[in-house]
């Protein structure tokens, strides 16, 4: 009879000490409520826009946050690729303050100097929030620039 007791208990503590280590993994991987309440910001990159001034133009990049936090400050870094595939220019541009969800903010994307032809652009921005959603924070585009002082044009083009 005390075998049969002994045994009992010991399964018993067995399924208690099973149950009480998957309890404490599970809690573990909880998020805290005070992220989930706050959310997260989410960086995108709307498009790419010309700006002319007296003394010639510049591209912007208008980055918005779809999230539902705001960011604390995000960087974008550009590429510019002639005809697509020479690289041209690599920038970084970093941005102050945060944006607010649903607010679009620009940051020039383009380095000076005279420049005829046909660029592509790529673009990618990031904040040191972690985002909801990594996926849309690249952009690309082709551009056809004349800019040469005060002469300056911008087409989009299809690709």
């Amino acid at each position: 009879m005390n075998t049969k007791v002994i045994f009992g208990v010991s399964i018993l503590a067995v399924i208690l000490i099973v149950l009480g280590s998957q309890g404490n993994v599970a809690g573990n991987q909880l998020t805290p409520f005070s992220k989930v309440s706050n959310g997260k910001p989410d960086l995108t990159i709307v498009g790419v826009r010309g700006e002319y001034y007296l003394d010639g133009g510049t591209l912007k990049c208008d980055i918005k946050n779809i999230g539902t936090a705001p960011s604390a400050d995000y960087l974008l870094r550009v590429n510019g690729y002639i005809l697509g595939f020479i690289h041209y220019y690599h920038m970084e541009n970093h941005g102050f303050p945060y944006i607010n969800p649903g607010e679009t903010k620009s940051l020039v994307c383009t380095m000076g100097g005279p420049f005829i032809g046909v660029i592509r652009l790529r673009c990618n921005v990031n904040t040191s929030i972690p985002e909801e959603n990594y996926k849309n924070n690249y952009y690309a585009h082709s551009y056809f620039i004349v800019s040469l002082g005060p002469l300056w044009v911008f087409k989009d083009l299809p690709y």
